[in-house]
């Protein structure tokens, strides 16, 4: 009451806030230097191909090169890297066709690399060299049964006649798969950079000096450990290794 007839305005009052806010951030125009997940091919990215040949282990060669197209587009970026239909080459690099008794076929290919639009070159590799039948456990248990297609009776002759094993084929427009051997970057002005990993080092090797050592010992000039003989002059000392 007393404050509500007193001629004089209360002042306000400013609350003092509890807690600093945090400040805010003005909106930066320089650039961002570190490209974004959708601007970058990772390493080991798998890749969809599709066979315009036939890869048989009964009619391939080692050397042979089969034609592949990619898929889809390759897209980093929302730059397209590879239009679908680019072409690759499979290499054989060994194929044995099936035999008796029960000898399976198989295939070694190896991937070649993947021109980009730019004219670059993406390494590419197989996610597994080696293809050949796959064989259950149930078959390899019964084996020596399944093998046995029949029996030849001949005049005080048996022929025991065995199958055969299968051949692995691939016709064309079976997809392969292929992992990139790369990381892709795409700059924001459209450049591409290419990166391959730096090599492994092992605990076991020994790392290479940029320096020369000094040697232990200062070498003669006159002394060749290569010559057998040397002719010295008159008064200088005999040279040791």
């Amino acid at each position: 009451m007393l404050a509500a007839l007193s001629p004089f305005a209360a002042s306000p009052v400013t609350a003092v806030p509890m807690l600093t806010p945090a400040p805010t951030h003005a909106p930066s125009s320089a650039p961002e230097s570190t490209p974004t997940p959708a601007d970058r091919l990772p390493y080991d990215a798998r890749l969809s191909f599709v066979l315009d040949g036939t890869i048989s282990s009964a009619s391939s060669k080692a050397g042979d090169e089969i034609p592949a197209h990619l898929q889809n587009d390759l897209i980093v970026g929302g730059r397209t890297l590879a239009a679908a239909g680019t072409i690759v080459h499979i290499r054989v690099l060994d194929a044995k066709p099936a035999d008796n008794p029960d000898i399976y076929g198989f295939i070694d290919i190896s991937f070649g690399s993947l021109a980009l639009s730019d004219g670059s070159i993406l390494p590419l590799r197989t996610p597994a060299q080696h293809l050949d039948v796959n064989v259950s456990a149930g078959h390899q248990s019964t084996a020596e049964v399944e093998n046995t297609i029949g029996d030849v009776y001949a005049p005080t002759l048996l022929f025991h006649i065995l199958r055969k094993g299968r051949n692995l084929t691939l016709q064309p427009g079976a997809v392969v798969h292929a992992m990139t051997e790369a990381t892709v970057i795409v700059a924001p002005n459209g450049t591409i950079a290419i990166t391959t990993p730096a090599p492994m080092v092992l605990d076991v090797q020994t790392p290479l000096a940029t320096y020369k050592a000094a040697p232990l010992i200062t070498p003669n000039p006159q002394y060749h450990p290569q010559a057998p003989f040397q002719t010295l002059t008159p008064g200088t000392p005999t040279p040791r290794p």
